[in-house]
């Protein structure tokens, strides 16, 4: 069975440490170059169709059952909706949590349950989950809570802001979510009228600041999650390296 998955979760792996080394600069030139050339052999070797599917995200209520926003409890996995977007369809991410919190238990049988689904379709590629944990893990029972971002950066203290986005990555990765829509870069603008009542206001406690400079400098402090991220890829797919 290990074996079977090898080459499937080689393509997530190769593909987030293209993006990493490109972002961190480290490796040299030969080794970015050789992972490149296998994801690109792996790209044509997909239709259009897969390449849709794969730039596909759905919610995971999506292919719960019940509706997408009212899902029967407890809740799992619809085996007909779930097979219909994962392998008929190929879609290739999942995000967020089915309206409410659960516990690790229950997120590692979700995310298990979803990349069974991955390995029926042609190309294997694991599904790629995401859930927004911007102020800690919000959809994980029992989790530590932080403050939003725009009430960290009101400490002014961009250690903490680190301390927090290292605690948050390492909390989420343990429920085996690799993907965390956070760090928020929108500026937040002065409350109006219009834009309380356009419920505009309520979305700039997500960002840092209202000025590109403090607000472009603490996302940079939550670079802790891209290396989390890699240490997570390792150590979690490690034993199907060759």
């Amino acid at each position: 069975k290990l074996k079977g998955t090898k080459r499937s979760w080689s393509v997530l792996i190769l593909t987030a440490s293209v993006w990493l080394m490109g972002c961190e600069n480290t490796t040299t030139d030969g080794a970015v170059g050789s992972h490149a050339v296998f994801v690109d052999s792996v790209l044509q070797s997909m239709t259009l169709e897969d390449k849709v599917g794969e730039m596909t995200q759905l919610t995971l209520g999506a292919i719960g059952v019940g509706k997408p926003y009212k899902l029967v409890e407890p809740q799992r996995l619809d085996t007909a909706k779930a097979y219909d977007a994962l392998v008929t369809n190929r879609v290739g991410s999942v995000l967020n949590c089915g309206n409410h919190e659960h516990t690790p238990e229950k997120w590692h049988e979700f995310i298990a349950g979803i990349q069974h689904y991955a390995q029926q379709k042609e190309s294997k590629i694991p599904v790629l989950y995401g859930v927004d944990a911007i102020h800690g893990p919000t959809y994980t029972t029992n989790a530590v809570l932080v403050p939003q971002q725009i009430g960290l950066a009101a400490t002014w203290n961009e250690d903490l802001v680190r301390e927090n986005a290292e605690n948050t990555a390492a909390q989420i990765f343990g429920c085996g979510i690799p993907w965390n829509f956070s760090p928020v870069l929108d500026l937040g603008k002065r409350p109006t009228v219009a834009s309380v009542l356009g419920n505009v206001w309520r979305r700039s406690t997500s960002g840092e600041s209202d000025g590109c400079c403090y607000g472009g400098r603490l996302p940079e402090r939550r670079s802790a999650y891209r290396s989390h991220v890699e240490a997570f890829l390792w150590l979690r797919f490690h034993p199907f390296r060759e």
